[in-house]
């Protein structure tokens, strides 16, 4: 038992030293110049990396980032390609084909994986045209995965996506459901009524008071009031804010028809 809790202190004691290596290493290194142009890029598409987990996008960025991944994607390639940030050592055409053909690579994956993305997270029943594309396009990312990243180890979550996501949706009809959306949202609603009762220091009279204010709210008099207010003080929409509504939904009609067409003609590059 001694020589048990010797080696788990030991270990303990390896886990924190490289720990804080490693965060002083993140620390010290800092961003490069290319990852704040790079990060000025995504920011005209109103995505921005957040401070934890070096540098994690939130769930919204997520879906911004796959629906414009093309024009994200070739600023990118010009930012690398300039002589900016370019490595001297290296020969400028070598560099440029390395440069394109890696991004192309990554291009294909996300355009895919958007598609997954939109089927996954539906809430409603697949019809079985869906669920039979959703099966593709899970087989197709893993297999171009492999092709275009051979010495990468294959994560987990590669692993679930390509093995089980097609037998899941198979048995179930549809994922949205079980997603962590909901989880996520009841956490951050959980959030707010703590610090709403935060002075209230025991912590069975907090949560009742928490429960006894959701209960409120769910009542029917108090959703009554609560949707007129939001009527009442709804702000008219004018024309211009109309054609800006339009023009956004253009915009994403087009992208979601360019990342099918990418889609369609990978098939049939691989087909031929």
């Amino acid at each position: 038992m001694a020589e048990l809790r010797k080696t788990e202190s030991g270990s303990r004691n390896v886990y924190e030293t490289v720990k804080s290596n490693l965060a002083a290493a993140i620390k010290s290194s800092g961003p490069t110049p290319l990852h704040e142009a790079i990060s000025k890029v995504l920011g005209e598409f109103s995505i921005t990396q957040q401070q934890y987990f070096g540098g994690a996008f939130i769930g919204e960025h997520c879906h911004k980032l796959l629906r414009s991944c093309g024009d994200i994607i070739d600023k990118c390639c010009v930012l690398m390609k300039s002589p900016e940030y370019r490595d001297p050592s290296q020969k400028e055409s070598t560099l440029n084909e390395s440069i394109d053909l890696e991004m192309e690579h990554i291009k294909d994956l996300m355009t895919i994986f958007n598609h997954i993305a939109i089927l996954i997270r539906r809430i409603q029943p697949l019809s079985p045209l869906e669920i039979d594309d959703l099966c593709k396009f899970c087989k197709r990312f893993g297999e171009d995965y492999r092709t275009y990243f051979p010495k990468s180890p294959i994560p987990p979550k590669l692993h679930i996506l390509e093995s089980h996501v097609p037998d899941y949706v198979k048995s179930f009809g549809v994922l949205g459901l079980f997603s962590e959306d909901l989880i996520e949202r009841c956490h951050h609603i959980n959030k707010i009524f703590d610090r709403i009762y935060s002075a209230i220091k025991e912590f069975e009279k907090r949560e009742e008071s928490k429960q006894k204010r959701e209960e409120g709210a769910n009542l029917v008099e108090v959703t009554k009031i609560k949707s007129e207010v939001e009527q009442s003080s709804r702000r008219s929409t004018t024309d211009n804010n109309q054609k800006q509504v339009l023009k956004r939904k253009e915009e994403k009609v087009t992208i979601e028809r360019e990342n099918i067409k990418r889609v369609k003609n990978l098939e049939n590059n691989n087909i031929s």
